[in-house]
């Protein structure tokens, strides 16, 4: 089975390549956004599977993009998985998923957190 289009919203080059790679060593195909400005544009053009958002971007941050992708009829469906490289607490992944993120990851993210956290919308795709 084929894998899955994984839109990457990361104002970090280097770690959007590495999150791309490790997409790519899943067998999932990436497409990277620096902004939310640009992730919006870009989820409507290519309609990922999954969005992987750091929800510390420049200028609009990742919860404002979740919060106008959620209300957009054509995106709104698309699992949307928060990014941060704060440590994560429980009520940080309340909050992320009580705005509309459907899952919340603590960068730098490895293989196997990836791979655990695409398990839920892909299984072994």
């Amino acid at each position: 089975m084929s894998g899955a289009r994984v839109l990457v919203v990361e104002d970090d080059a280097i770690y959007a390549k590495l999150v791309r790679l490790l997409l790519a060593a899943a067998g999932h195909a990436a497409v990277v956004a620096s902004t939310a400005e640009a992730a919006l544009r870009t989820a409507r053009e290519e309609r990922p599977d999954l969005i992987l958002m750091d929800v510390g971007l420049p200028g609009m941050d990742g919860f404002a993009a979740l919060e106008l992708l959620r209300r957009d009829p054509l995106l709104a469906g698309i699992p949307a998985i928060g990014m941060t490289a704060d440590r994560v607490s429980a009520d940080q992944v309340n909050r992320a998923t009580a705005m509309g993120f459907d899952s919340y990851v603590e960068k730098p993210v490895n293989v196997g957190t990836l791979q655990q956290v695409l398990e839920p919308y892909f299984g072994s795709r």
